[in-house]
């Protein structure tokens, strides 16, 4: 599946910049269609945080909670009309100052409730860093959940409210498994999870962590890069491809383009940082298809190299053409 991969993840973009209002109206519209849906978030939050919280049984966007006029993107209302879930999502906007904090102020205490927040996985450990910040509290290893790389934190002032963070595609997933029964439900959220999957693909900025500024992340990808040419460099040797032009650099990374016989110019191996199966790809620009290199891990760099070699070689294998056929690089539209 591919990036607009759904027709609300096609149009939307086109026709406004409001992404993150559209998926919170699409999420609200789903759990006020589907019960098993409503179910299936009040699951997830109890899983999560440990404890019982009252079913939310309807859902709003946009209310105004105070009279600060904090607006949270969600609210979920029990039986008796009580607010049970302040819910933010999110994808690529800043969280605002003392957002959560005027959010968190809203719960009830008289009983059970939830603020929660909806983001994209990339995003949950630089926000959970951010929400806990803005309402004074300090993190915590505990607050880790092992399922879906949710966070869950308990407010000191009152036991009985809790924040979690959840990513769409963990929350989206989770719909998805208890309504298949529904064909309508199951086509709405099929949307959604389309819109999320082009989002989350957006390129954009990932906060840094100290590990990725150390001397041994510029090291690794040197290391990649002499694996593409060391790779090019064999398959060349042996006869089996050839090349007629240096190194290319892309957008999203740098390789080189080869032929094999019958299949002229079209060919291009290198590091793609866009992939999240392999860094290391090779491009058929006939067919536009990419297929990962896989690597691997925990051993020396000569077995390594001969194993992306011997990878290399089998795909070339099938896509080489036919004895006596030749296939020229498409032409650029």
């Amino acid at each position: 599946m591919t990036e607009g991969d759904s027709l609300l993840a096609h149009l939307l973009p086109r026709y406004t910049n409001r992404i993150e209002d559209a998926a919170t109206d699409a999420l609200v519209y789903i759990l006020n269609k589907s019960e098993c849906a409503r179910a299936a978030l009040n699951v997830l939050v109890a899983k999560t945080t440990g404890a019982s919280v009252e079913h939310c049984i309807s859902f709003a966007t946009q209310v105004v909670v105070s009279d600060d006029r904090a607006r949270p993107d969600f609210v979920g209302y029990d039986g008796n009309g009580e607010k049970r879930v302040i819910g933010e999502s999110k994808f690529w906007a800043d969280l605002g100052d003392g957002q959560a904090r005027a959010y968190l102020e809203q719960l009830p205490s008289s009983g059970p409730a939830v603020l929660l927040f909806v983001v994209p996985d990339t995003r949950i450990d630089s926000l959970w860093t951010d929400v806990n910040r803005d309402v004074g509290r300090k993190p915590k290893p505990s607050d880790r959940v092992n399922e879906g790389r949710r966070r869950i934190g308990l407010i000191s002032s009152s036991r009985r409210r809790r924040m979690i963070m959840v990513g769409w595609v963990d929350l989206l997933a989770n719909l998805s498994q208890v309504t298949t029964d529904d064909p309508h439900i199951t086509s709405d959220i099929n949307q959604l999870q389309g819109l999320i999957r082009q989002q989350e693909g957006r390129v954009t900025f990932v906060p840094l962590k100290m590990e990725d500024l150390s001397p041994e992340f510029p090291r690794r990808m040197r290391g990649l890069v002499d694996l593409v040419y060391e790779a090019i460099s064999r398959g060349q040797n042996a006869g089996w491809l050839t090349v007629n032009r240096g190194g290319t650099p892309w957008t999203y990374g740098y390789g080189r383009y080869f032929n094999i016989p019958g299949l002229e110019d079209s060919l291009w191996f290198g590091l793609d940082y866009t992939w999240e199966q392999s860094l290391l790809v090779l491009y058929d620009q006939n067919s536009g298809e990419f297929t990962p290199i896989h690597l691997l891990t925990d051993t020396d760099r000569e077995i390594v190299l001969n194993n992306v070699v011997s990878q290399l070689k089998d795909i070339c294998d099938v896509l080489k053409p036919p004895a006596g056929t030749r296939r020229h690089r498409a032409a650029k539209a």
